[in-house]
C-alpha cells in the first residue's frame, strides 16, 4: 500500500520524527530507501530526493499469519534485489 502526505514540515524532521510516530500507532520501521543513493549506486543517477519507509504493523501481520488455512498460504515476497 502507499501512503502519500503533503506537508509543510522540513523532510529532515520528518525523516527524523518518522520512526516514533509510526511506533506511537503501532507500527515500526523495518527498512529506509534512499533512491537517489541505490540508483547512483547502479549508474542510474537521478536528481529527485526520494524517500521510501517501509513500514510493519507486528500484530496485523501476526494475526494474518494465524488466520491462513487449508488451501490459502502465506509466502516470503521475493528479493526485491535494491
Amino acid at each position: 500500500m502507499i501512503y502519500k502526505v503533503q506537508t509543510s514540515t522540513p523532510i529532515t524532521q520528518v525523516k527524523e520524527e518518522i520512526g516514533e510516530k509510526a511506533k506511537a500507532v503501532g507500527f515500526g520501521v523495518l527498512q529506509t530507501y534512499e533512491f537517489k543513493e541505490i540508483l547512483k549506486e547502479k549508474g542510474y543517477p537521478i536528481e529527485r530526493n526520494i524517500t521510501v519507509f517501509e513500514l510493519c504493523n507486528p500484530p496485523g501481520c501476526t494475526a494474518g499469519f494465524d488466520t491462513a488455512s487449508g488451501d490459502r498460504s502465506l509466502s516470503a515476497m521475493p528479493d526485491r534485489n535494491l
